[in-house]
């Protein structure tokens, strides 16, 4: 979900004549998954690629075998994978001039759930402060505003929901929690609540902006 909504965000920012997208398989990747990113790109319009990597992911096993005899697999294995699709991206990036998103959502970053030289790697982290749970929020944001623009296939370019995006997710409250309402700092992205003491119920979000003063930013 992290990849569609930036791929959603890119083509609402620059056009979607602007934005590439790649799908990088390898015999671990599930069929739906395949074809989810490939329905994601024709909905947004976007250029969409695929590069097969089992081929390049092979070749890395066949050379680290000697030096890794007598191992259990582990996360260095497992970190193959993203550290691939990260070069081949980067490659890409390189070669023609482009700028590589990085998809990292702020709960991965602050908790280091990511790889290094991987999944990491790129020029910009659009919702490198947008917490997981807000993610979730964001993609369904995405899809309301869509289809109440009359693109029920998916957002077509800027026009059908970037003004929407800006009006509605500033300081816009999660829905659907167990507990009382959050809301998400303006300066730091962190999400607030569920509002307790210091901050009661009754608070306004200008109030919630004052009161949270203190954030990660300081």
């Amino acid at each position: 979900i992290d990849s569609a909504a930036v791929a959603a965000l890119a083509a609402a920012a620059l056009g979607p004549e602007q934005v590439h997208t790649v799908a990088l398989p390898s015999r671990f990747s599930s069929d739906h998954s395949k074809s989810d990113a490939q329905v994601l790109a024709e909905r947004l319009r976007v250029r969409f690629s695929t590069m097969e990597i089992e081929t390049i992911h092979h070749a890395f096993e066949e050379t680290l075998r000697p030096v890794f005899a007598g191992r259990a697999p582990g996360v260095a294995e497992e970190n193959i994978q993203a550290r691939i699709r990260g070069n081949l991206l980067m490659a890409l990036s390189n070669k023609f001039g482009h700028l590589l998103l990085t998809t990292g959502n702020k709960s991965e970053l602050a908790t280091g759930y990511g790889t290094l030289y991987g999944d990491m790697s790129g020029g910009l982290a659009p919702i490198s402060d947008v917490p997981k749970t807000m993610v979730y929020e964001l993609a369904q944001h995405i899809n309301e505003r869509a289809m109440a623009a009359g693109a029920a296939e998916g957002p077509s370019g800027p026009a059908r929901f970037e003004a929407s995006l800006d009006a509605g997710l500033e300081r816009r409250a999660i829905k659907n929690r167990p507990e009382g309402r959050f809301f998400m700092c303006s300066r730091c992205g962190s999400v607030i609540g569920p509002l307790t003491t210091p901050v009661s119920m009754k608070s306004s979000t200008a109030e919630l902006t004052v009161r949270y003063e203190r954030c990660m930013l300081g």
